[in-house]
């Protein structure tokens, strides 16, 4: 998909101030719902609203009939998938969980969590030149090409902090692949952006312990189910086993 230009040459010419830098960015992303237990492919129109120093990122399924299940697995799934907000100025970065209640849960995370190995490999995406950058990070490796011409340190989910914007990321198995195909300025998402969020958010260890006490639950339903079961001498006990795209161990 061709990307809109137009900017790339207003960033070259001139030093963006904050208040100008208002700015609506789209990613094509495609990521397998199977990860790490096979492949399901799902594409998603992927939004990056960026104004001043706080920006914005969701994704919604180009097919929203893709997200369910397949009768033995549960998806946690909302109408937007790995909503993150940040907020460069002050070093704020939230993202959003689904719950079993059927609400949003909000956690806090370090702005920019990966620690990237920058490298002198480059290549040219549209036109774009864009050198790579790789990390390591919660149990994944992770690739982004980044334009310098651009200079936003920014990108799609909690991806960013490069010297310019993400055009492309993936990790190494592209279970979960971004590319680029527009950039417009845009001034009328501001409320989109600046919308409160709870105070005092868990950080990503209380994201660990919401998950762990969940997981409990769900094993103690389970086996309550089994043990009110008519079924006489069955040896087998039930547990419920969660796939996380973060990984993470107690």
């Amino acid at each position: 998909m061709k990307i809109v230009l137009y900017l790339v040459a207003l960033f070259i010419q001139h030093s963006i101030s904050a208040q100008e830098n208002n700015f609506s960015i789209v990613y094509k992303c495609i990521f397998n719902k199977n990860f790490d237990r096979g492949t399901s492919l799902m594409t998603y129109t992927a939004n990056l609203k960026i104004k001043s120093e706080a920006s914005l990122f969701y994704m919604i399924p180009d097919n929203p009939n893709d997200v369910a299940g397949n009768g033995l697995e549960v998806s946690f799934a909302t109408d937007t998938f790995l909503l993150t907000a940040k907020n460069i100025g002050k070093d704020v970065l939230i993202f959003a969980e689904p719950s079993l209640e059927g609400t949003t849960k909000y956690f806090r995370d370090t702005l920019h969590p990966l620690q990237w190995m920058l490298t002198d490999e480059r290549k040219v995406i549209d036109s774009l030149e864009c050198y790579k950058a790789t990390a390591i990070f919660r149990g994944r490796e992770y690739s982004a090409w980044y334009c310098p011409a651009i200079p936003v340190a920014n990108g799609p989910w909690k991806l960013g902090g490069l010297p310019g914007l993400i055009v492309e990321a993936y990790d190494n198995n592209k279970d979960l692949y971004f590319i680029l195909t527009q950039l417009a300025y845009d001034k009328d998402h501001s409320l989109l952006v600046e919308r409160d969020y709870p105070r005092n958010l868990p950080d990503f260890v209380g994201y660990k312990k919401y998950w762990t006490a969940l997981i409990r639950k769900m094993d103690g339903a389970l086996a309550a189910t089994e043990s009110n079961s008519s079924c006489v001498g069955c040896q087998t006990k039930s547990s419920s086993k969660v796939y996380m795209w973060e990984k993470w161990t107690d």
